[in-house]
C-alpha cells in the first residue's frame, strides 16, 4: 500500500512540474499550440488537473506520526493550493481575446507547413473596435506547438517563398 502511495504522490509532483513548466515557456517563449484544441486541452489540464494533482500530493504528504493538527493543517493547506490554480485560471487564462490566422499569405517552397500569415487580435462579441492585425511567420516545431515570429514581407526571398493564393 504504501508503494501505492508514494507511486500516486510522484505521478502528482510529476504531472503539476510538466504542466508549469509548460505554462511558464508558453509565456515567456513566442510558442503556442498549434490548434486551438491542444490550447482548450491544456486550459482543462489546467482548471481540474493541477487542483487534483496537487489534492493527490497528500498521499505523500500525510504520515501516519503525524499529530491530528499537523495532518488538518497539511489538509487545509492544500486544499487552500489546490484553489490557487482555479482562481488563477479563471482571472487570466481564460481570456476571450485572442489571435487568429486569418489569411495565409506566403508558404516556404520547402516546407508548406512554415507560412507566413497575416493574423487578426480581437476579443469577439465583448470588442467592439476593428482587430489588429500582424503579419508573422509560423514554424511548426512538433504536431503540438508552433514558433511565432515577426516578418518583413517586403524583404523575404522569393525563391524561398511562394504566394499563396486564399
Amino acid at each position: 500500500m504504501q508503494r501505492i502511495l508514494k507511486t500516486i504522490f510522484w505521478i502528482a509532483i510529476s504531472f503539476i512540474a510538466i504542466i508549469l513548466i509548460v505554462a511558464g515557456l508558453l509565456h515567456v517563449l513566442p510558442i503556442e499550440f498549434a490548434t486551438s484544441a491542444y490550447e482548450d486541452v491544456f486550459d482543462v489540464l489546467l482548471l481540474l488537473g493541477l487542483p487534483i494533482a496537487i489534492i493527490f500530493t497528500l498521499t505523500g504528504t500525510i504520515k501516519r506520526t503525524n499529530t491530528a493538527g499537523a495532518t488538518i493543517a497539511k489538509i487545509v493547506l492544500t486544499l487552500f493550493a489546490a484553489f490557487l490554480p482555479v482562481l488563477f485560471a479563471f482571472t487570466t487564462a481564460f481570456d476571450l481575446c485572442g489571435w487568429s490566422e486569418g489569411k495565409i499569405l506566403f508558404a516556404k517552397k520547402e516546407d508548406a507547413s512554415t507560412q507566413i500569415v497575416l493574423r487578426e487580435f480581437g476579443c469577439g462579441a465583448v470588442d467592439s473596435s476593428s482587430p489588429d492585425y500582424k503579419v508573422v511567420k509560423i514554424t511548426h516545431l512538433t504536431p503540438l506547438f508552433i514558433y511565432i515570429s515577426d516578418i518583413d514581407t517586403t524583404k523575404i526571398d522569393r525563391t524561398v517563398w511562394k504566394r499563396v493564393d486564399n
